[in-house]
């Protein structure tokens, strides 16, 4: 027995088209929006402040392990960092790495001024400080051990530094970004 293929294409559509609308609902459906939660990540920007320098003190103190050890094993800084700034991260850890650089000395910083802690009031936050770098104890050296750290290098830079966390009610914060700020207080 032989079918007609365009009334089978014909009967196919018929199928599609009784089965898309007889199984769509009627009403949409509303996905209700999470009530904002009471408590905040943080119950004053004096906690935020606290938290976001204990983070960075610890993404430092990570970062400073892998450049010097030539960028190798870069993932010390993973649980510190969000998943792009972990991509901004490894560029920089590649560099070392190819190009055979390792530092010596520590990071370190003060804080100047919490630019802003915002809190959504669903467990996510943002909180955004103003940071004196100092790496005036931090030397880049190459494979053979020459102290190959560029004149320019200041020894201390303004940064913004942002921090957030999205993971709801807790308190965890995870480096979003950072870069030189010229307009913030000088350090």
């Amino acid at each position: 027995m032989r079918i007609a293929t365009g009334a089978v294409s014909t009967t196919m559509t018929l199928a599609v088209a009784i089965l898309v609308s007889g199984c769509a609902p009627s009403q949409p459906v509303i996905t209700p929006v999470p009530a904002a939660s009471s408590t905040p990540v943080f119950a004053s920007d004096d906690d935020a402040l606290k938290a976001a320098e204990v983070a960075y003190r610890a993404y430092l103190a990570a970062s400073d392990l892998v450049t010097q050890s030539s960028g190798i094993n870069p993932e010390r800084v993973r649980s510190l960092v969000t998943a792009a700034q972990y991509d901004v991260e490894l560029q920089g850890f590649a560099y070392f790495k190819s190009n055979g650089l390792k530092t010596t000395g520590s990071s370190n910083f003060r804080i100047l001024a919490l630019q802003q802690y915002r809190d959504d009031g669903r467990g996510s936050s943002e909180v955004a400080l103003y940071v004196c770098s100092d790496s005036a104890q931090v030397r880049v050296v190459n494979a053979a051990g020459l102290d190959v750290t560029p004149i320019s290098k200041p020894a201390e830079q303004t940064l913004e530094v942002v921090f957030i966390n999205s993971a709801s009610g807790k308190a965890n914060l995870l480096l979003e970004s950072t870069g030189i700020w010229p307009s913030a207080p000088e350090c």
